[in-house]
């Protein structure tokens, strides 16, 4: 396992705005997705079956295998996170992310229930506010380069 890893398990995610086609209806794909540091890293994969030995839905979800490379990942420094509302009894939110500059992008991501929403807002809001100093030792004596 990686150091500071976060699982934060299975949702659908679709990018906002116009497809090629020029429709503005989004484009569902689920995946798995954990944190790392201050990056949300987007995989293709299943999870693993507890065998019926226990543990709720979630805990089952984050312990799920993601392997090989991700598919998708967003750098979430100065990210913003937000409730979406999306429809009736679907509990989604909206993350932009990327330089305001450049044209940030903004997904939408649905999850099956209020609180894991929530749970994925809190680590989402606390991994765009890591900076430099709060991922690495910047002030330490043998932190000099060159």
């Amino acid at each position: 396992t990686w150091p500071g890893l976060v699982r934060l398990g299975r949702a659908t995610a679709s990018r906002e705005g116009t497809d090629r086609g020029g429709s503005s209806r989004p484009s569902w794909t689920p995946g798995t997705y954990v944190l790392w540091g201050n990056y949300l890293l987007e995989f293709p994969c299943g999870f693993d079956s507890d065998g019926g030995n226990g543990g709720s839905d979630d805990d089952r979800e984050r312990r799920g295998v993601c392997q090989g490379r991700p598919r998708g990942y967003a750098h979430l420094e100065g990210s913003r996170v937000r409730l979406h509302r999306h429809g009736q009894g679907e509990h989604a939110l909206q993350l932009c992310y990327g330089d305001d500059r450049a044209g940030s992008e903004k997904v939408l991501i649905r999850l099956r229930s209020a609180a894991r929403r929530d749970r994925w807002i809190k680590a989402l809001l606390a991994a765009a506010s890591l900076t430099l100093d709060g991922l690495y030792d910047c002030d330490h004596p043998r932190a000099d380069v060159g």
